[in-house]
């Protein structure tokens, strides 16, 4: 998830040591409300490396057995601008280039004292990208994100522009790391309650994914939420395909429904296919934050 505010927070350290942030526009951000949407480190400072290795340290002595350990960006676009930075982002075609060289840094620091222990990263956002030319150590892990993707077609669609360049990001980490994991987003988060066509493309989802050699499918529902449309349903529906692959989505959907719904059933269903039938129609592509005409959801679905 996104560490770095935790291993680096700037209300310990920014007021007296605002060049341990991020720098955009000439500006440090030393000192923030929250470190998770305002704040970066700044990846080439030397005590920051040292600071967030030893907060390393601290966290794998706290959970003995624990093999992997998160050092990654938080959940914003303020990656640090300063030219140091900067130089390295603009070799590597993109700011996974100071990230991946930091993260790599604290595996190598760590792998001294703890070479059974990994060190895991998000490739996400501005980081999907993977660099020109630097490598992930071989105990990193990169977690690929796909928050950028359409949740309509299937990741693999080849007509869709917005999985194909995921897909591309997929096949250039695939060439440069072993260990790559997944993170796929199933909800709305603009609207947790929209209905939300996605319950057709997880199967092929999931199945692609472990074509392609990836580690782990961390499946994002609603989190940080009691309930969604359909939440218990969608979480169903990935579970058993995260158990086995090769189950069929269609068929759990309508144990799903026959089972809980009963005599409920039919028209739940012909309303569920309503919504998919309609997006899918329109020929949308959207990603995990939309409005309802960003889903299809018109005269007709109401």
């Amino acid at each position: 998830n996104h560490t770095f505010g935790k291993l680096l927070p700037s209300q310990k350290h920014g007021k007296e040591h605002p060049e341990y942030y991020c720098m955009i526009d000439g500006r440090r951000h030393g000192e923030v409300t929250n470190d998770w949407f305002d704040n970066e480190p700044c990846l080439t400072n030397p005590d920051v490396l040292q600071l967030i290795c030893g907060a390393v340290e601290q966290e794998i002595d706290k959970h003995p057995g624990q093999t992997t350990f998160s050092v990654s960006q938080n959940d914003n676009d303020k990656y640090c601008r300063c030219p140091d930075c900067a130089a390295i982002d603009v070799r590597e075609g993109g700011p996974m280039g100071s990230l991946l060289s930091f993260v790599n840094a604290v595996a190598d620091a760590t792998a001294r004292t703890h070479p059974q222990v990994k060190i895991g990263t998000l490739s996400y956002w501005y980081s999907r990208k993977p660099p020109a030319t630097i490598k992930p150590r071989t105990n990193v892990q990169i977690q690929l994100c796909s928050i950028e993707a359409c949740m309509i077609h299937p990741i693999n669609d080849s007509e869709c522009k917005l999985n194909v360049a995921f897909c591309e990001d997929l096949r250039g980490w695939s060439r440069i790391c072993q260990d790559i994991s997944i993170w796929n987003y199933n909800t709305n988060f603009l609207n947790y309650l929209l209905p939300c066509p996605n319950l057709r493309i997880m199967e092929q989802n999931i199945r692609f994914f472990v074509a392609k050699q990836a580690k782990g499918v961390f499946m994002q529902g609603a989190g940080n939420a009691l309930g969604a449309e359909f939440s218990d349903l969608r979480n169903y529906i990935m579970s058993r395909l995260l158990w086995n692959p090769q189950l069929s989505a269609a068929r759990l959907l309508d144990e799903f429904l026959d089972l809980h719904y009963r005599r409920a059933a039919p028209p739940i269903r012909r309303f569920i296919h309503l919504v998919h039938d309609n997006a899918e129609a329109k020929e949308i592509h959207r990603n995990c934050f939309g409005e309802a005409e960003h889903y299809g959801i018109d005269e007709a679905v109401v």
